[in-house]
């Protein structure tokens, strides 16, 4: 067992927004006075693949894992669904009830071209990723943080080729595959740092071309501005804004598909004033550079994503039923893939700059020129 450092931030925050990342699974079903708990990342059911829960109770394997070659170290998380004669709720704080002994389970990674096997890679596995004991909603979680194990791999990831998850675990052999997503192309010249972003306007545009292997495309900004305090300290400050109606669907996977998204400049400003408070005592002034104003985090999910996020998004007419989805085979769960690229020193126009500093609405939080500043 090898240490390795924990989910970065930006990881978090995707796995939240995509995956509706919940440490409490509101779902059971009730079956024969016997409840199977979900209690994992996201509540797991069948479509193509059948599990019958009215036999003789067999472990009923959750998998989850997003493939992006850009990481460092690529995961799989197994755990299971459990039953017993006591309270669901003692049940779940036991770790056993909801692990398989990681010494009797088996995590490859296949690597295929052309149905060519290219390499086989044994994954290893993990106890220093702590879970967390407080849910999104600020609750305590009912589930048990001990004995919290993660599968990974340090091998790099191919993006020409496709990935098969292999897992031997309480006698099933478990199967999954997903392609991986190669890089699409911005248009209008936005990557580089010459072209500014501009609020001035009604919006900000954003151009791109599809990638064939992904459906779905969302978009983090991150602000950077610092703060002079008045003994002369300089301190940088920034934050990150996501607005849900910036996922935008491919129609079709193909390459080279046109698709824009459409940036609200009264939204930007309403964001402005949101994040950052009424400028303190201490602080003389705000200033945004003049050459690093933003970065743009533009993140692309697969298929099989796209559709787990379609099915399990709310429900809000009077039919409730709804359709269940997995692509694990003898299991249930995710295996998809995504894939993150970060446009970084993005500057502001002028007239954007301006309008911060002047705008009624946000003259309040102090912010003036560079230009000023440094003279």
């Amino acid at each position: 067992m090898k240490n390795i450092k924990k989910i970065s931030n930006l990881q978090k925050k995707f796995f939240c927004k995509f995956y509706k990342l919940n440490l409490i699974c509101k779902k059971f079903i009730k079956m024969k006075k016997i409840y199977i708990f979900y209690f994992f990342v996201f509540t797991f059911f069948s479509c193509e693949t059948k599990v019958d829960l009215n036999e003789d109770w067999q472990s009923i394997p959750i998998i989850y894992s997003i493939l992006n070659q850009e990481d460092s170290i690529s995961y799989v998380r197994i755990n299971k669904a459990f039953i017993g004669d006591e309270s669901i709720y003692a049940m779940a704080k036991e770790s056993d009830s909801l692990i398989y002994d990681p010494l009797k389970v088996s995590v490859k990674l296949e690597e295929w071209n052309n149905n060519n096997l290219k390499k086989t890679i044994n994954l290893d596995y993990t106890y220093d990723i702590k879970k967390d004991t407080i849910t999104e909603y600020g609750d305590f979680s009912i589930f048990g943080n001990e004995k919290h194990i993660i599968y990974f791999t340090k091998e790099k990831l191919n993006s020409d080729n496709e990935y098969r998850l292999n897992i031997d675990v309480d006698g099933k052999k478990i199967t999954a595959r997903t392609v991986l997503i190669n890089d699409f192309v911005l248009l209008k010249n936005f990557e580089s740092l010459i072209k500014k972003v501009s609020f001035s306007g009604d919006e900000f545009k954003i151009e791109w071309l599809s990638n064939e292997n992904a459906r779905i495309y969302d978009l983090i900004i991150r602000f950077k501005y610092f703060e002079i305090t008045k003994t002369h300290d300089t301190i940088y400050k920034t934050f990150e804004w996501h607005d849900n109606n910036w996922l935008s669907r491919s129609d079709a996977l193909k390459n080279d598909l046109k698709m824009a998204l459409r940036i609200s400049s009264k939204n930007f400003f309403n964001e402005i004033i949101k994040q950052i408070p009424e400028k303190p005592e201490n602080i003389k002034s705000r200033v945004i550079k003049n050459n690093d104003a933003l970065d743009f985090i533009f993140i692309s999910g697969g298929d099989d994503l796209n559709t787990y996020i379609e099915v399990n998004k709310p429900s809000y007419g009077l039919m409730q039923d709804k359709k269940d989805f997995t692509n694990i085979n003898n299991g249930y769960g995710l295996f998809s893939c995504r894939f993150t690229r970060i446009i970084k020193r993005k500057r502001l126009n002028p007239e954007t700059i301006s309008l911060i500093i002047n705008k009624d609405e946000t003259k309040h939080l102090g912010f003036k020129s560079e230009t000023t500043i440094e003279n």
